[in-house]
């Protein structure tokens, strides 16, 4: 496990943070879902292979996590030497542990992907086109 998806699990843990990990199967579920349904092919949602149809400077990005529409459960993805994901409860409890971590690329959709977003280090907030 690499050192974001270890920052992840140990915030979740020690600010009671109730966060499902995504294991093997669902994992590969999702990558395929998403890679259909918003036009890639990769292993991992890899931001250069999507067609982007919003972008914005938005370097807080994290604190409206709260406030997006999610159907069904936040889910967050990172690459850290490999793919993660994890499902939460909530979108308090997504913008609670992005607040308590270091500021790393992540993506951001839901359990029925609705939509895709990218937040990348340079603070660019990417919603990517759905096909």
């Amino acid at each position: 496990m690499g050192f974001i998806a270890k920052e992840i699990e140990e915030e979740s843990k020690i600010n009671n943070i109730s966060i499902k990990k995504i294991e093997n199967t669902d994992k590969s579920r999702i990558i395929e879902s998403i890679n259909k349904k918003f036009g890639s092919n990769a292993q991992f949602p890899d931001p250069t292979s999507f067609d982007f149809s919003k972008k914005a400077h938005s370097p807080k990005f994290w604190e409206q996590t709260s406030n997006l529409h999610y159907s069904g459960n936040p889910v967050l993805g990172i690459y850290d030497r490999e793919s993660y994901f994890w499902s939460f409860e909530s979108g308090k409890e997504l913008e609670r542990l992005l607040s308590e971590t270091t500021g790393f690329p992540f993506w951001i959709t839901d359990e029925e992907l609705s939509f895709l977003i990218y937040f990348d280090d340079h603070d660019c907030v990417h919603e990517a086109k759905n096909l």
